[in-house]
C-alpha cells in the first residue's frame, strides 16, 4: 500500500513515481488501481495517491476496487476500498491517507518563535481546524467500514498516533481491530515519522480478528519522509 504516490490509469506507464516504476520493473508486482478515479483540480488526468501493488504468484486476487472514498477532497484525503481474495477467503482492504496539518510546519516558519506567544495564533487556529476536519473524515470512513460484512484491514497514513481519537474511531469501527505493530513487535514505539529523525508512529495497520499477525517492523527508506510498516499476516486458524 502506498500513500502520496500519484498514479493514473489514463497516462502512459501510469505516470508512476520512480520507486513505483522500479518495483514494477524489477519485482513481480502489478499496480492495482480503480479505472474510475476523481479528477483533481487543475489536472487533466484522473489520479490516485493511494495505489495498491499486488504480488504475482501469491494467490492474491483483486475482485474489485469499485469504491474510491474522497475524504475532504481528492487532493487532501482519500481512501480506496479493495475487495480481495487470498487462500480461498475474501476480505476488504482500505488504503487511506488522512488529512495532515499542512506542508508548512511551525518549527520551519521563520515568523514563528517559541519565545513569542503572539506568533503561535495562526498555527493554533490551523491545527484546531485540521483536527475537526480529520475527525469528520474518520467518521465517514468508520461509517463505511461498519457496514462491511467481510473481514476488514485498514492501513495507511493516519497522520495521527494510535491513541488519537481519529485513529481509534477507525480502528474500532464495526469490529475491534488490533494494531499490527503492537501485536507483532511488542510495545516499542515503531516510529515512522519523520524518516530522517523518527519521533512518532502515524502510519498504521489495523487488522481484523480473522487474521493473525506474524510480525511487524519498520524499514529505513531514502525516498520518503515516512518509514514503511512491514507487516506479515496469516488467516487465523479458527477464522
Amino acid at each position: 500500500l502506498l500513500q502520496d504516490t500519484w498514479v493514473s490509469p489514463e497516462r502512459e506507464n501510469h505516470g508512476e513515481a520512480v520507486h513505483v516504476a522500479a518495483i514494477l520493473e524489477r519485482a513481480p508486482y502489478e499496480l492495482a488501481i480503480p479505472e474510475i478515479l476523481p479528477l483533481r483540480e487543475g489536472r487533466s488526468h484522473r489520479e490516485t495517491s493511494v495505489p495498491l501493488l499486488v504480488r504475482r504468484g501469491r494467490g492474491v486476487e483483486v475482485l474489485g476496487q469499485e469504491d474510491v472514498v474522497p475524504l475532504g477532497g481528492a487532493d487532501v484525503s482519500l481512501a480506496i476500498r479493495s475487495h480481495l481474495r487470498w487462500q480461498e477467503r475474501e476480505f476488504v482492504l482500505y488504503n487511506l491517507h488522512l488529512r495532515s496539518f499542512g506542508r508548512t510546519k511551525p518549527w520551519e516558519d521563520p515568523e514563528v518563535s517559541w519565545k513569542r506567544p503572539s506568533t503561535w495564533g495562526r498555527y493554533a487556529r490551523q491545527y484546531r481546524r485540521v483536527y475537526a476536519q480529520r475527525a469528520s473524515e474518520a467518521e465517514q470512513i468508520a461509517a463505511r467500514i461498519a457496514e462491511e460484512t467481510l473481514p476488514v484491514i485498514v492501513a495507511g497514513d493516519f497522520n495521527s498516533t494510535v491513541d488519537n481519537w481519529s485513529a481509534r474511531r477507525i480502528r474500532n469501527a464495526g469490529a475491534k481491530r488490533r494494531d499490527a505493530f503492537h501485536v507483532g513487535a511488542g510495545l516499542g514505539w515503531g516510529r515512522t515519522y519523520h524518516a530522517a529523525h523518527p519521533l512518532v508512529r502515524i502510519d498504521h495497520v489495523f487488522v481484523d480478528p480473522a487474521f493473525e499477525v506474524s510480525s511487524a517492523r519498520m524499514r529505513d527508506v531514502g525516498f520518503s519522509d515516512h518509514r514503511p510498516v512491514l507487516t506479515q499476516l496469516r488467516w487465523a486458524t479458527d477464522g
